[in-house]
């Protein structure tokens, strides 16, 4: 009997110290107005807000009035920062941008506190690896978190760094389709370009010095003329132009697509540097995941279709593609 005692002391005090996710915590009541709740499932704000609470990071919550207007909570229920921006962006790097009419954008700091920068600039964007995208009478370049514009503005469109390089866009050409397309490259910190913009497209990120580019006409409606390949940081073609779709390089292998067609989402699966799926490929809509991420969890999720209200539309495999079901620490 004792030990029977023991056992339910133990379980219920497992029960009570459950945790709720920070996705859990936000709530929505009877009048459909959302609240936020403790690790613990305690009410720490009544439905107050007119949209859902959302977890920027850096201890904050954003939060929405009835007229559209964001501020910030910490994770307590304390308002940081009242309703009062048009829009905030999540935190990243200890900053979120902040966007408001009739303002040039600003930031915030990992207190909360505004950072409003020098230089001249109509447009900018969140910050990733210490470089911000900015925007001068419709050209693009880089300024740093001091504000200083160490890229000048002078390409067509640039997307965010990722593992030390950028897709840039300079000039353009017209495709056999008859429309006009930016040619793309990528551009590392310094501002050197490493791959000169000559591609029709390429990834937004770059893994273990391959970057997946593209030069077919990127209006074509039929998929299959859609070709992807891999170039080295020399810019020569490594991997050549036979998938439909192609991802970075991380942990040795990247995501690609071969076989689609105008009534088919084609078959996804994982290559290595050799060119080699490492398990048959799957006939779907696409599967998410990184390399990284399929390593360190062993499981990437299959969407089967693109219709994401349809019932049993997912299911997760292993790296040898066999499905499994995911545990929760995963």
């Amino acid at each position: 009997m004792r030990y029977l005692l023991v056992l339910i002391v133990i379980c219920f005090s497992h029960v009570v110290t459950a945790q709720l996710s920070m996705e859990e915590r936000s709530f929505v009541d009877t009048n459909y107005l959302h609240g936020w709740k403790s690790a613990s499932g305690k009410v720490l704000v009544p439905g107050t807000y007119h949209l859902p609470l959302r977890y920027y990071g850096y201890g904050f919550v954003g939060i929405a009035n009835e007229n559209y207007k964001w501020g910030l909570l910490d994770t307590n229920g304390k308002v940081i920062i009242p309703p009062s921006y048009e829009a905030i962006g999540m935190f990243n790097e200890g900053m979120a941008l902040v966007i408001n009419k009739g303002q040039k954008n600003f930031y915030l700091d990992s207190t909360g506190k505004e950072i409003h920068f020098n230089l001249d600039f109509d447009k900018s964007y969140s910050v990733y690896e210490g470089m911000i995208q900015v925007m001068k009478n419709n050209r693009w370049g880089f300024m740093n978190t001091k504000g200083e514009l160490v890229i000048p503005f002078k390409y067509d469109n640039v997307r965010a760094f990722s593992n030390g390089y950028a897709p840039v866009a300079l000039d353009s050409i017209v495709t056999a389709s008859g429309e006009k397309t930016p040619l793309w490259g990528y551009i590392d910190k310094s501002g050197k370009e490493v791959i000169a913009p000559v591609y029709t497209a390429v990834s937004s990120s770059v893994g273990e010095g391959l970057f997946p580019v593209s030069v077919s006409d990127p209006f074509n409606k039929d998929p299959r003329m859609i070709t992807w390949g891999y170039v080295n940081s020399l810019g020569k073609l490594v991997i050549p132009y036979r998938f439909n779709r192609a991802y970075s390089f991380s942990e040795g292998i990247a995501l690609v697509c071969i076989g689609k067609t105008t009534s088919s989402s084609g078959k996804w699966g994982f290559i290595n540097k050799h060119q080699q799926f490492i398990f048959p490929p799957i006939e779907c809509a696409i599967i998410y995941g990184s390399g990284k991420e399929f390593k360190e969890t062993g499981v990437a999720q299959v969407i089967r279709t693109n219709n994401a209200s349809s019932a049993n539309n997912s299911y997760f495999i292993d790296r040898s593609g066999k499905k499994v079901v995911k545990k929760h620490n995963q």
